[in-house]
């Protein structure tokens, strides 16, 4: 009895060594592997924004002669945004160095029509006198958000308005001579801040 209590203790030694080695051998596979699972979300597409100003019909550049002392004359410039993005622009001048330049002042104004002189809440410039070269005249051509620009919404139209008025006490010298002003107008896109 003693010799078949051994052979079974020596069974179930047996067998447990056996087990043991092979649970300890599937819970380490089971702790190198995951489940997983993928799911096609769809292709995103991101198309670039653009930016796009034109002159409109409505542009009338001011283009005069035989002028003397008081004499105001209005022109215009239709902005439109042809492009996607919302823009921000900035008029300047490139003006010539001739005795006439600095004896005119300027107004600017947006309105639906230009024959009538600007509105206090038109008003953009008043009363604007220029010196030769490149002036800034309506905002800032510098890259970046400044004082006086303009912006303008994709698919809108802006109508600007000029008047240029020869000074009253204009004297002799000025006589017979001319005045060239070349109008550019920059633009980039308006970035939309968030102030919250």
């Amino acid at each position: 009895m003693r010799r078949q209590a051994l052979v079974v203790i020596g069974a179930l030694v047996v067998t447990a060594a056996l087990i043991v080695p092979g649970v300890i051998l599937v819970r380490a596979q089971r702790g190198q592997a995951a489940f997983g699972a993928a799911q096609r979300l769809g292709t995103y597409r991101l198309d670039a924004g653009t930016l796009d100003i034109e002159v409109g019909t409505r542009t009338t550049p001011i283009v005069v002669s035989n002028i003397a002392p008081g004499d105001r004359m209005v022109g215009s410039v239709e902005l439109l945004n042809a492009g996607s993005l919302p823009l921000r622009y900035s008029l300047s001048f490139e003006t010539s160095a001739q005795p006439l330049t600095g004896l005119l002042s300027w107004d600017i104004w947006t309105a639906s029509a230009c024959e009538q002189g600007p509105s206090p809440a038109e008003a953009l410039v008043s009363d604007r006198r220029l010196t030769a070269g490149s002036v800034a005249l309506l905002g800032d051509p510098a890259s970046g958000e400044d004082p006086g620009d303009r912006t303008i919404d994709p698919g809108a139209v802006e109508l600007v308005c000029f008047a240029a008025t020869m000074a009253i006490d204009a004297p002799d010298s000025a006589q017979g001579v001319a005045s060239r002003h070349e109008l550019t107008v920059a633009a980039e896109h308006a970035i939309e801040s968030d102030d919250s």
